[in-house]
């Protein structure tokens, strides 16, 4: 009778982690703890001590699970990949990016993403330099491993404005990448805030208010847009 308990018991562990074996690859990270993307480290922590308890080999000692093996090491590798990654403030943050960007049909390569993010610390420190046109060198290459990301786009429009002296044909083209990333994603507050410096530049006063408005319509803090602002009602009225 004994035999046949123990027979019974591997079999129901076989069902077990085949059953979870399966799952694991259906599961994000959040779902294969059992946890919140607001949980605690502590709450993370105690989640995967309890999964980590339930799936590891010693919970199955003396059970003969023959190719069930590698599926239970293969399980408690993916729990030890998700306490991880979750675990960790930045690579959170990074995997709830990623998780977002799937959700929205978008480009979930990790490897080319995160080149692409170290591109756009890169070409934020040329721009900062002014090196504008190494910075479009650098985004347009930043673009091409991650074309989901219209940030990248408003940005390079700022740099062709700027390698273009500021001219109206150099405005001319950089609108072009602005209409474009805009048509894309219409809450860019950075390239609101451009639009209205472009329009600033060439003394159309009345269109850099507009394109500041809406800069701050979605980023209420941007010190640019609202000095900006100031700045293009003092001009208007020395006009009229």
């Amino acid at each position: 009778m004994s035999e046949v308990s123990a027979q019974e018991k591997l079999t129901q562990a076989k069902q077990k982690i085949g059953r979870m074996h399966k799952q694991r690859g259906k599961r994000n990270h959040f779902d294969l703890l059992g946890v919140s993307r607001d949980s605690s480290p502590e709450e993370v922590k105690a989640a995967y001590h309890s999964m980590a308890r339930q799936w590891h080999a010693d919970a199955f000692a003396g059970m003969r699970l023959g190719g069930f093996q590698g599926k239970l090491d293969e399980i408690f590798q993916t729990i030890g990949q998700a306490y991880e990654t979750l675990s960790d403030a930045k690579l959170r943050s990074k995997y709830i990016v990623l998780l977002d960007r799937q959700a929205s049909g978008m480009s979930t390569d990790v490897v080319a993403i995160l080149r692409a993010e170290e591109l756009m610390d890169q070409a934020q420190a040329q721009l900062r330099r002014k090196q504008w046109a190494e910075a479009i060198e650098t985004l347009e290459e930043a673009r091409k491993l991650n074309p989901d990301d219209n940030f990248y786009i408003v940005n390079q429009a700022w740099a062709v404005y700027n390698a273009g002296k500021r001219s109206e044909s150099a405005a001319k083209k950089a609108e072009k990448l602005f209409e474009f990333a805009l048509s894309r994603q219409d809450s860019l507050p950075k390239a609101y805030q451009y639009l209205g410096q472009m329009a600033f530049d060439h003394e159309r006063y009345p269109e850099a208010k507009k394109w500041w408005k809406k800069c701050l319509q979605w980023d209420r803090k941007n010190v640019e847009a609202q000095r900006g602002l100031r700045l293009a009602n003092t001009r208007q009225e020395k006009q009229s």
